[in-house]
């Protein structure tokens, strides 16, 4: 009888733990948006394009094919629940792939989570 108790004590010490753990991997996983987070201005480099900026600038991933640079995520931020980052230079939206958008010395580029 008392090796039985000793076992259900394990098991179910076991299951706590198990419990527990799958909560906090879950709170590791949620991110948390914050408006800092949704507008990037990168720093001008006359001649580069806004690809290669951002490249240097800040973590991404991306994905590239014939037409260009698809951004998928910038600092852990991905395109997801129909918003995605967008480029603009001198706040119009790019009308090209960000790796063949060059840019001047007097532009401002943004990124904006939308």
């Amino acid at each position: 009888m008392k090796r039985l108790a000793i076992i259900f004590t394990v098991l179910f010490s076991l299951l706590i733990m198990v419990s527990c753990s799958g909560d906090a991997d879950k709170e590791e996983q949620t991110q948390t948006i914050e408006d800092s987070d949704t507008r990037i201005t990168l720093d001008i480099e006359s001649g580069k394009t806004v690809f290669e900026l951002l490249q240097v600038q800040h973590q991404i991933e991306f994905n590239q094919s014939a037409q260009g640079v698809f951004v998928l995520s910038i600092n852990a931020v991905k395109n997801e629940g129909g918003k995605a980052w967008r480029y603009f230079i001198n706040d119009k939206p790019g009308n090209v792939a960000c790796d063949k958008a060059v840019v001047f010395e007097s532009d401002i580029v943004q990124w904006r989570y939308e």
